[in-house]
């Protein structure tokens, strides 16, 4: 702890034959510091959190994209927190070779 009050060049302790206790400054510096730990914890936070993020890109005929699966997001969502959804809608088939699409949802033959 010396060599750091020496670096910062002032006291962060007064010392005493009981203990030692923070001064004033060393006081606020900890506000500072801890301010500090939390963005670092939130970026960290952020980072993991974008890292487990999976894209699931689906093609889907409009009338079952509005009709059916449009009101069921939330409830997938709810067990698919993790799952970013891009969903469009076409009328027309996928050519999984040409596009970056993971499923489409479709009726007929296809």
């Amino acid at each position: 702890m010396q060599i750091l009050e020496s670096q910062l060049g002032m006291s962060l302790f007064h010392r005493k034959s009981q203990g030692v206790m923070l001064t004033d400054t060393a006081k606020q510096l900890t506000k500072q510091i801890n301010k500090g730990f939390e963005l670092i914890g939130s970026g960290v936070g952020a980072a993991t959190q974008i890292e487990s993020l999976q894209r699931l890109v689906l093609e889907v005929v409009q009338s079952l994209l509005e009709n059916w699966l449009v009101p069921r997001l939330n409830d997938f969502y709810d067990c698919f927190p993790n799952v970013e959804l891009q969903l469009n809608a076409s009328e027309q088939l996928v050519d999984f070779n040409q596009r970056d699409i993971h499923g489409h949802l479709h009726f007929g033959h296809g």
